[in-house]
């Protein structure tokens, strides 16, 4: 049986993609884009008036 590490290529391609990023620079931008989502929502619903 030929068996990868658990979260092997995954795991990689993350730290590949998050480039020596830290925890708290990746939790700001989520905040970030979480309330970009929010205030387009809100743009939305009453601007727009979609549902």
């Amino acid at each position: 049986m030929n068996k990868q590490q658990p979260g092997g290529v995954v795991f990689r391609t993350l730290v590949q993609i998050n480039a020596g990023r830290s925890f708290l620079a990746n939790l700001g931008g989520f905040v970030c884009v979480a309330f970009m989502l929010g205030l387009a929502n809100i743009f939305c619903r009453g601007v727009l008036h979609t549902t």
